[in-house]
This record gives structure tokens, C-alpha cells and sequence, in this order.
């Protein structure tokens, strides 16, 4: 199964390279851009009363078929 690894197993699984840990973190700070550059204003999606786009959108994202 695929997950993430924490913190410590990838610090483990890579010690043989040193330095790649930080020069990926480096390397994806410098790629990070803010969405709202690069995101078209949409009109508003009709949500369920009790929630807003995020939570709905969290709420389809986690139910398990």
C-alpha cells in the first residue's frame, strides 16, 4: 500500500545520499507559487447547508467506495 513516509524513514532511507533530503526541500520550495496567480475565478459550486467548497470537496475526498 502507498503512503507517505514520515520525517525519520526518509531520513533513514535515504542516509546513504547525504544532502538529497535538503536539496529536495530546497528544490520544491523554489518551484512553489501561489495557486490564486495561476487559478481562473469560478462562479460558486452549490455546496450541502453545513458545509463550504472546501469541507464538501474534503468530504467527497475521504469516503471509501
Amino acid at each position: 500500500m502507498a503512503h507517505l513516509r514520515s520525517g525519520a524513514e526518509q531520513a533513514e532511507w535515504f542516509a546513504r545520499y547525504p544532502g538529497v533530503i535538503e536539496r529536495a526541500a530546497e528544490l520544491g520550495l523554489s518551484c512553489a507559487f501561489d495557486l490564486q496567480l495561476v487559478a481562473p475565478k469560478l462562479p460558486d459550486f452549490p455546496v450541502p447547508e453545513g458545509h463550504n467548497e472546501m469541507s464538501w470537496l474534503r468530504e467527497l475526498a475521504y469516503v471509501v467506495h
